[in-house]
């Protein structure tokens, strides 16, 4: 780590004119003293270097946090930054964390790359129902569950007494959203490979599931009124009952 005085920083701008550039690398801005006229980049692969105000024509508008690329050189000091310039942050796309379970047919934010609609069968307790969704959207990939409805039904049970039942249906999606690379070079090469992988993956399965259903849609409409029934046995029973009278 650089430890300067106005001496230092003296003999760092006249350091540049006999070295030779490496090249040109991004860097995000860590520290800067403004009264002093210099900061701290931290670099790809090189952790935190000295940069001197005369190395940046735009010095006054550099912030903490300011992605820029730059020229590393080395001096009598040790290694620095030249030319910097500010540039605009790289960005991939990635999957949101977590899973988003909402009413809403979009997202508050990131984009639907894709979505599929799904129902839960019916089930006594409503929770059970939002949790056999929630157990399809994560076995399919995905991380949101949008335009979440649900429908009740009163059933028989046994002794003349009747229950409510739910049936929810909902469309699971992959959401995705563009977030910014990390600065440092292997970190960015992993945090994309990451991100496209997890994407790649929850599409896959999220593909397979949708062939399915769209194969189940051309079956016998017959058969489809039993797809997707997921109850207690009692209920079950109730329904086949009623279906074999006819």
């Amino acid at each position: 780590m650089y430890h300067h005085t106005q001496a230092h920083s003296e003999q760092f701008v006249t350091a540049f004119e006999s070295n030779a550039t490496q090249p040109k690398t991004r860097g995000v801005v860590k520290k800067i003293l403004s009264a002093e006229g210099f900061g701290f980049i931290e670099t790809e692969n090189s952790g935190e270097i000295f940069f001197h105000k005369s190395q940046s024509p735009q010095f006054s508008r550099l912030k903490v946090g300011e992605h820029v690329t730059l020229d590393k050189v080395m001096t009598k000091k040790g290694q620095a930054a030249n030319n910097i310039r500010i540039s605009k942050p790289e960005f991939c796309s990635t999957m949101l964390e977590g899973l988003l379970f909402t009413k809403n047919s979009h997202p508050k934010r990131g984009k639907i790359i894709a979505k599929q609609t799904v129902t839960s069968g019916w089930f006594a307790s409503p929770q059970s129902g939002r949790d056999k969704l929630k157990s399809i959207a994560t076995e399919f990939g995905c991380n949101a569950i949008l335009s979440l409805e649900c429908k009740r039904e009163v059933f028989p049970k046994a002794y003349n007494y009747y229950g409510t039942y739910h049936n929810f249906t909902a469309e699971i999606a992959i959401v995705v959203e563009d977030q910014i690379v990390p600065s440092n070079k292997e970190k960015s090469v992993w945090t994309k490979y990451e991100a496209e992988l997890a994407i790649d993956n929850a599409k896959e399965k999220f593909d397979r599931y949708a062939s399915v259903q769209a194969e189940k849609s051309t079956q016998n409409p017959n058969n489809n009124l039993m797809i997707g029934i997921i109850s207690v046995l009692p209920v079950v029973l109730v329904i086949i009952g009623m279906m074999s009278q006819f």
